[in-house]
């Protein structure tokens, strides 16, 4: 358990992918209402991988480092890839499918939150967001 908060306080301190994407390929924003944590998600494609992928916003310790986390793990990957990957961290943090990536402490750190469950929200909201954008996405890609 202290490893994982260490992780978290380490996203939290030193966000990866912190800023906006100028002329991005697809941006999301998404707002949690209860609470106010709002984030704009900004993202660069090249040939079906996200090249790039970037948040901007305000909120809570565990908005804002999953957020990190989120940007961090998808950069890079093929589209298809991301919101798998996407999906899976949501299905998990949601206690309806196995987690994501068993490997990777990043993500596996995020599993902290289902101890408070009223938090849940909270670091759902980069990957609602993420996921929103990538399935706009996938739309405009096949239309």
């Amino acid at each position: 358990m202290e490893m994982n908060a260490q992780i978290l306080i380490d996203h939290y301190k030193n966000p990866r992918c912190r800023g906006v994407i100028e002329n991005p390929d697809f941006q999301q924003e998404v707002i949690n209402r209860k609470c106010g944590d709002r984030l704009l998600i900004t993202a660069r494609c090249r040939e079906d991988q996200l090249e790039e992928i970037r948040f901007e916003g305000s909120g809570c310790f565990y908005c804002l480092a999953s957020a990190s986390v989120a940007c961090t793990n998808l950069t890079g990957l093929r589209l298809p890839s991301a919101c798998q990957l996407a999906e899976s961290v949501r299905t998990w943090l949601d206690d309806k499918g196995e987690m994501a990536d068993p490997e990777q402490p990043e993500l596996r750190a995020l599993g902290e939150i289902k101890q408070y469950p009223m938090r849940i929200v909270c670091v759902d909201l980069a990957w609602k967001g993420i996921t929103e954008m990538l399935d706009r996405s996938a739309g405009k890609n096949r239309g």
